[in-house]
């Protein structure tokens, strides 16, 4: 149970018990008696059991002088002495609810009480202690729990008008002081996704701009192409290459932005899935890497288990693979080396791909930053490192799959990528 229902439980055990004791101050400071109907009960019955006790002991005349008596009480009670049937007094002393039969030496003696009826404002009235003090203690206790409840639910309320405007930056939490209970979490959570909105509120502007630059400047030099080419129309073969290649690099950069988009879009990624040797799909990466690294002088190297068998598409964990790899193809220096380990995990259930590049390296500050859209190394200055969209797509398309992707240093320098993808196979990794 949570600390809103102890709050609750604890307030409505303390109210009645507050009834209970405000009745039963009220009653003795001030002398009051019980209900009408109910006292009334109370002593029609002890009048009735002590009359048949006179009548038993004293006689018919001592019961007489009782029932005169009894009649002119603060609550009188009207007794009727009357002689009964002897068949009614053969069992023995019978006791009803209004009367006794008593045998006596003069014969069997009914004694009868005449029941008093009240109204029922005069019932109602009876209990007015116990109506006042419910009526105190429960305006009390509501009023607490009215406080305790809508204060924190109208913060709540103004912390989501002002997200509803666009005010990512509100936060509440700080507002509920040191209270700990469901509600003070929800404040909390309510920080965290504010967070989380800012969080994508900046991304989403960032990525415009950053968008609308990368594309402006394959534009450009389409259109410094296209104006020399006004000019002087005799270079056309030669700008028909640049022409080509920024086209070429327009659509990749296109067709990137939409499969990240698509990735973090938050909605349920459709694509199908296949069990795929992931040791297979790394080695023709690396066959395929093994050209571009010659281009380089960079030698590539894979160490590690024979076969691991996942389902997964093998056209995102391909794409993700290949990005890391091509990265540390293009940062390790002439004469280098890229060492890519694969091992099993977790009893094997997950294969673990670990790129070690021999490149500048990056700063620890950089280590995650490289994850996100449009970031570039620092370190390199290349301009063929692309746009800074392969890494994002990698560790989106990694973690679709259930796996994760981080990076550190390599020593004594130089990067290392690490991928972890969850295994599913019916044949046993070795």
């Amino acid at each position: 149970m949570g600390r809103v229902f102890w709050r609750f439980f604890w307030t409505l055990a303390l109210t009645i018990a507050g009834v209970i004791l405000v009745v039963v101050a009220i009653s003795t400071i001030f002398g009051l008696s019980p209900p009408k109907g109910a006292a009334q009960d109370l002593i029609e019955t002890a009048i009735l059991d002590s009359a048949a006790t006179v009548l038993k002991d004293s006689g018919t005349g001592a019961v007489a002088r009782f029932a005169a008596a009894a009649s002119s009480f603060n609550r009188p009670v009207d007794l009727i002495v009357a002689n009964a049937e002897p068949a009614d007094c053969q069992s023995g002393p019978a006791v009803t609810a209004m009367s006794r039969l008593v045998q006596t030496p003069e014969g069997c003696i009914s004694i009868t009480a005449k029941r008093m009826s009240y109204s029922i404002v005069a019932k109602i009235l009876g209990f007015w202690p116990i109506i006042f003090a419910g009526i105190i203690t429960s305006l009390a206790s509501a009023l607490w729990l009215a406080r305790y409840l809508l204060w924190p639910l109208e913060t709540l309320q103004s912390g989501l008008r002002s997200l509803a405007k666009g005010d990512f930056h509100v936060r509440i939490g700080k507002t509920f002081g040191h209270r700990k209970d469901e509600i003070t979490a929800v404040g909390h959570d309510f920080d965290i996704a504010a967070a989380k909105l800012d969080d994508f509120h900046l991304s989403q502007q960032r990525l415009f701009h950053d968008v609308s630059h990368e594309l402006r400047s394959p534009l450009s030099r389409l259109q410094a192409a296209a104006g020399i080419l006004k000019q002087n129309p005799a270079r056309l073969p030669d700008l028909l290459l640049r022409i080509n290649r920024e086209i070429d690099r327009l659509d990749g950069l296109v067709e990137e932005i939409l499969t990240l988009a698509q990735l973090e879009s938050g909605e349920p990624y459709q694509f199908d899935k296949q069990p795929v040797d992931l040791v297979e799909l790394v080695n023709a990466i690396v066959e395929d890497g093994a050209f571009e690294g010659q281009a380089h002088g960079v030698v590539l190297e894979v160490i590690g288990v024979d076969t691991a068998v996942s389902h997964v598409n093998g056209e995102l964990i391909y794409r993700a693979i290949e990005n890391v790899i091509r990265n540390a193809i293009k940062y390790s220096e002439p004469g280098g080396k890229v060492v890519i380990r694969t091992a099993i995990l977790a009893g094997g259930k997950a294969l673990q791909i670990r790129v070690e590049d021999t490149g500048p390296g990056l700063p620890d500050s950089q280590m995650e930053a490289i994850f996100r859209p449009f970031v570039r190394a620092e370190s390199t200055g290349d301009a063929r490192a692309g746009v800074g969209l392969g890494l994002a797509i990698t560790r989106q398309a990694i973690e679709l799959h259930g796996g994760s992707v981080r990076a550190h240093k390599a020593q004594p320098r130089g990067l290392i990528v690490e991928i972890v993808v969850p295994l599913t196979s019916d044949r046993p990794q070795r």
